[in-house]
């Protein structure tokens, strides 16, 4: 079978090696060109790249030609975090047509952030759906779909790898069985859901909602476009929280304070959570009881403890 793909980051790098691995030939592969992808102004090529390198893989950082790709004649096109609408004569270019990984249950949480909004929401359970490509954004015919319980640890990372990984299998599984793509369903229209663009102010936390709500933001948006609030005017990067303690008894919502065993707690509206891993502006990561350790939490005023707000 002749095999056209599409993709860009590290998890679409997952993928592709995954249908590499079961034996499937690819003819061609399609990534964003190099670019800068942290600090400083050094350009880096994408994972999917790196790999096709490793593999040699024939690839190209644009879109193919009516020409190159009649020349394929492709069996089947694979679109899998590629980053950017494919033209329709592209989509209706090969003989079972253009199939897509979406980490949702469609109709639900279309759009560019749905494992991110499926975890801020607090959601048990989300899953993976192959897609029949077509003009709807994330809304063409069903060809497969499989839940997945989200354990309570699990962050952003944990959660958009393991629902790459059940894609990329069920893609295999099409590609074993091509025919499973003519009997795709179509979605129900009137049970979509959309997400948006995730911008970087939605990872500055707002102390004053319930610490529960606060967890899930962490889990979703620390990783990116990272998670962060103030101290002393300054800049903190907030990795990872735990401990939700719901009570009526604690501080101000922001205020912080150091357990009996050396914890980091910052109340919030309906209680407190616990601080396990942060970042000052300028600083490395680090665990919270290093953070106490180098940085004053507190002020003193006539031997009483004044603890800081994070704001």
């Amino acid at each position: 079978m002749k095999i056209i793909y599409f993709g860009t980051d590290k998890h679409s790098e997952l993928v592709l090696d995954k249908i590499i691995k079961a034996n499937n030939s690819i003819s061609l592969v399609i990534t964003q060109p190099d670019s800068i992808r942290s600090r400083g102004s050094k350009k880096s090529p994408t994972p999917v790249k790196i790999l096709c390198e490793k593999e040699r893989i024939d690839f190209k950082e644009r879109l193919p030609t009516n020409e190159e790709i009649k020349k394929i004649n492709p069996d089947i096109i694979i679109v899998a975090s590629y980053g950017k609408i494919i033209p329709e004569f592209i989509i209706n270019s090969s003989k079972y047509g253009a199939i897509n990984l979406h980490p949702s249950l469609l109709p639900k949480h279309r759009g560019p952030s749905p494992v991110q909004t499926t975890l801020i929401n607090g959601e048990k359970e989300t899953g993976t759906t192959i897609i029949l490509l077509n003009k709807v954004i994330d809304g063409g015919p069903i060809i497969s779909q499989e839940k997945y319980k989200i354990k309570p640890e699990e962050t952003y990372a944990d959660l958009i790898e393991r629902l790459f990984l059940i894609g990329a299998k069920n893609i295999n599984k099409i590609l074993t069985k091509p025919k499973l793509i003519s009997n795709a369903k179509p979605q129900e229209e009137k049970e979509a859901t959309h997400t948006r663009k995730i911008e970087k102010s939605d990872g500055y936390i707002n102390w004053n909602q319930e610490g529960k709500n606060i967890i899930q933001i962490v889990k979703a948006l620390s990783e990116k476009p990272g998670t962060y609030s103030f101290i002393d005017g300054k800049k903190i990067k907030i990795h990872k929280v735990s401990n939700y303690e719901q009570s009526d008894i604690f501080n101000e919502p922001g205020r912080l304070n150091v357990g009996p065993n050396n914890d980091l707690n910052v109340s919030t509206s309906d209680g407190r959570i616990t601080i396990n891993e942060l970042q000052l502006e300028g600083k490395k990561r680090m665990k919270a009881e290093d953070f106490i350790l180098g940085y004053k939490v507190y002020t003193r005023i006539n031997n009483e403890r004044i603890y800081k707000k994070l704001s």
